[in-house]
């Protein structure tokens, strides 16, 4: 489970998607939060986590299916099926890659609460 995690880690962040996922997840709050926080000065972030929800839907599941895709095109998923860790292990490396994947720009967005709460 270890060694998927790392490989899947190492993959998304060798190319660009984990880049590009993590700056458009936080250009698109970084816009929600000026609208809804600083141009109408409502001083709730629940508001600005309601407009990014619509980002959410779309663009995890085009992340997730990524992982899939990817191991058909590079005709690595009978590799994965021969390791000697279960189908299980596998599946639960590849989700905590991506579950990290995502955790890492949703720990700078968590700072944005703190900043309106002391200037605002």
């Amino acid at each position: 489970m270890i060694a998927v995690f790392k490989h899947e880690l190492h993959t998304y962040f060798h190319s660009l998607i984990g880049y590009v996922f993590g700056s458009f997840l936080l250009v698109f709050v970084g816009i929600g939060a000026m609208l809804y926080n600083l141009e109408m000065a409502v001083s709730n972030f629940e508001y600005v986590l309601g407009f990014s929800s619509i980002i959410f839907v779309i663009i995890i599941p085009i992340l997730t299916m990524r992982t899939l895709a990817e191991e058909r095109r590079q005709k690595t998923d009978q590799l994965l099926y021969s390791l000697p860790i279960s189908t299980v292990d596998v599946i639960v490396g590849k989700y905590l890659a991506l579950l990290a994947v995502f955790a890492i720009p949703f720990l700078f967005i968590l700072i944005y609460p703190h900043i309106f709460a002391s200037f605002g």
